[in-house]
């Protein structure tokens, strides 16, 4: 079953969404999915995703984060730091309609980036799952600007789109959003995670090297699992790949997470 949602964050914003549940009566765990940058749920990975894993038997909250259609909010004040703030949000709307002792926090891209930075400040989160994760965020940083955008961020002070059917074509984003590429402490914050955790990664990821998802591993604290999958693209485009995904979060949540809720 699918529902439309919406709930407020910090800033008195609207985040919309939707929550898959499952036929059972009772879910094998919640899991609250982050979309990546500049996507939304409606991409090519999350509209995928979430019906993928209700399937299996989970609940799911999948949410635009504010500044992205049709959650409240501007596009070019987004920060990755707000991010994470929507998370808390998120989660805290999740757990108070759906209470749940089992919650994953399920990222993807930038949404990966959100939720390891996120994950430490959050007892209620038991299993973080990072996938298509970069390593160091001041070495992807190119990976989600062009060499033209970034002379636009130093020299007006942000940064055009140029992405002809897609949202975000024409509109603007302020240089703090590159800033904090350079301030947030990507590796730091998974290594203060102390729950399990599931990096997850496709061999043919054109977006994000797969030597990123090696230093996302090594951050992480035991419990965790490293998973690449054969020929999947940053977007594990095709049913085979997302079936992979699908298959490595399904087993990371029966196995490790059983494990840390004894």
């Amino acid at each position: 079953m699918k529902r439309r949602v919406s709930f407020k964050n910090d800033q008195g914003l609207t985040l919309r969404g939707v929550v898959y549940e499952p036929r059972q009566p009772e879910a094998k765990a919640s899991i609250v999915c982050l979309h990546g940058f500049p996507g939304s749920i409606k991409g090519r990975t999350a509209k995928r995703l979430g019906p993928a894993l209700v399937k299996k038997g989970y609940r799911v909250l999948q949410f635009n984060f504010s500044g992205t259609p049709d959650s409240d909010g501007k596009f070019e004040q987004k920060l990755m730091s707000r991010e994470v703030k929507d998370t808390k949000a998120a989660i805290d709307f999740f757990l108070k309609k759906y209470p749940s002792e089992k919650l994953v926090l399920f990222g993807h891209s930038t949404g990966a980036i959100d939720a390891g930075l996120y994950a430490h400040k959050d007892k209620r989160v038991k299993g973080l799952v990072l996938s298509g994760c970069v390593g160091k965020l001041s070495q992807a940083v190119r990976y989600d600007f062009t060499d033209e955008q970034v002379r636009e961020f130093w020299t007006k002070g942000y940064a055009s789109y140029t992405a002809r059917g897609h949202w975000s074509d024409g509109l603007r984003i302020k240089k703090a959003f590159y800033d904090e590429f350079f301030t947030l402490d990507l590796p730091g914050s998974i290594a203060k995670y102390r729950g399990a955790t599931l990096v997850v990664h496709g061999n043919a990821d054109d977006a994000v090297p797969v030597k990123h998802a090696k230093e996302a591993y090594t951050a992480a604290r035991k419990p965790k699992r490293l998973v690449i999958i054969p020929g999947a693209d940053h977007a594990y485009s095709g049913r085979k790949s997302l079936g992979r995904l699908v298959a490595a979060v399904d087993e990371f949540v029966k196995t490790l997470l059983k494990k840390t809720n004894k």
